[in-house]
């Protein structure tokens, strides 16, 4: 017998055929390329690369090793739990079905099942649902869902919250738009992003939003009063039901709205905190949103009893460009900024913007708002920690991160925007010669900052 022969190399000395030797090379790139998606580091620039396109990123999804369950389960975004039994399943597929023949998710179909809902260590008895009246929440794998909690159970004070699909328009934008809301004292809804797993299979992330309830206003200091939302082509009643007073109050902005005279308007601002209209007017100007107006669906308002006026809730707040003429006179700024040419708007809304003091009273907030880069820094931090989680996603449209960078540019031109049109300021000077010894001096400023 000879000694093994110490210059052959390790891959002979260990596969001695060519067939050997090419299966265990390769068996060795497949434990070193599994050990490398353990690396969190290794899915970051993973994601780098793949997230630079969204078509890319779609492509991905399909065959990037790097996006596991663990990235996503890793990406230090809570991680909240369904429980829904096999019965209760079936009854919800039953439900999704029927809601696929007719088109829509009508009220009579929005039936609740019974569940478990688990975070961390803490289990609760609740009832689920699925949400939404368009076909995008419920129709495919993935569901919207809205769940339910005992009132002695509630979730960090939420009796109820949505968990929304990313595909949704709002998933995304909102997470930002509420924020700016809660800076301008406007009330939001609480909200998140989380993962849901439903009976222990990750279903990807979810924009996580509270619903309009006793529990929601407690946790804001607010009394259980009336908050009436318009989904489509009607107002519902939510929290409290039958109120007199909160009905007669919203007949008042409905009234002008039928006849927008100048004693129904007096009407109406008494029946509205103005204080907190004007600074919703700032926040839908700077997103450019027709989406929340008395006359248009997704609209809420919620009652206050103890003072008898409304204020208004950020909901469904689509951001979208600001319209960008070359302005020619304090008209066409003022058109600019409100887009009284561009989508139809309440006569409330308008009566307040072309009242010259509510305007200017306007201006001063939305210059607050705007007159520096803090805005965009803020964006920039929300969704920073989102990026990993998004891109982990492969049950996600696939387009998020496009989105979010959509978003960015829309809010940063119309940042630029109103920044020009409010501090731009044109003077006048009329000199008038009275007679050989006087001469009178006649000064005209057309400005939307009220000077």
């Amino acid at each position: 017998m000879h000694p093994p022969d110490s210059r052959r190399s390790w891959l002979t000395r260990w596969w001695s055929s060519p067939r050997e030797r090419v299966l265990g090379v390769f068996a060795l790139l497949v434990v070193a390329l599994a050990s490398l998606t353990l690396s969190r580091s290794m899915t970051s620039l993973s994601q780098a690369a793949f997230a630079s396109s969204w078509r890319l990123n779609k492509v991905g999804a399909h065959v990037n090793p790097f996006r596991t369950r663990r990235a996503l389960l890793d990406s230090g975004l809570p991680i909240y739990d369904l429980k829904i039994k096999p019965a209760e399943l079936r009854k919800v597929d039953g439900i999704v079905s029927e809601a696929s023949r007719r088109g829509v998710l009508g009220d009579d179909l929005k039936q609740w099942s019974k569940a478990e809902f688990v975070r961390g260590t803490e289990t609760r008895k609740v009832k689920v649902r699925v949400r939404g009246d368009l076909p995008l929440h419920w129709r495919g794998e993935r569901k919207s869902w809205r769940v339910r909690f005992r009132d002695e159970e509630p979730l960090d004070g939420r009796s109820e919250i949505n968990f929304i699909v990313t595909a949704d328009s709002k998933a995304l934008s909102e997470y930002f738009t509420n924020a700016v809301f809660r800076e301008l004292g406007v009330l939001t809804l609480r909200d998140e992003y989380a993962v849901l797993r439903i009976n222990g299979v990750p279903r990807g992330v979810y924009y996580v939003v509270e619903h309009p309830t006793a529990a929601m206003l407690a946790h804001r200091g607010r009394m259980e009063s009336s908050v009436f939302t318009r989904p489509v082509g009607m107002f519902k009643e939510q929290v409290t039901d039958g109120d007199p007073m909160a009905v007669r109050a919203l007949q008042a902005l409905r009234d002008f709205e039928d006849d927008p005279t100048e004693e129904r308007f007096r009407a109406a601002t008494a029946v509205t905190d103005m204080d907190d209209y004007v600074r919703f007017l700032a926040g839908t100007t700077l997103f450019a949103s027709d989406h929340t107006y008395l006359a248009g669906d997704n609209h809420k308002v919620y009652y206050d009893a103890s003072r008898g006026q409304f204020a208004r809730i950020a909901w469904d707040v689509l951001p979208r460009r600001l319209w960008t003429p070359v302005p020619t006179g304090l008209n066409r700024y003022r058109n600019a900024i409100d887009l009284f040419e561009v989508f139809p708007m309440s006569e409330f809304r308008k009566a307040v913007l072309t009242s010259d003091a509510w305007c200017c009273w306007r201006n001063h907030v939305l210059w607050d708002l705007v007159r520096d880069d803090r805005l965009l820094e803020e964006l920039d931090d929300r969704y920073e920690r989102l990026e990993l989680p998004l891109w982990a996603d492969v049950m996600g449209a696939g387009d998020e991160p496009d989105r979010i960078a959509t978003l960015r540019r829309t809010v940063a031109r119309n940042i630029a925007h109103i920044q020009r049109c409010l501090s731009n300021n044109r003077g006048r000077l009329r000199v008038r010669q009275e007679n050989v010894r006087t001469a009178s001096l006649q000064f005209t400023i057309e400005s939307l900052s009220g000077i």
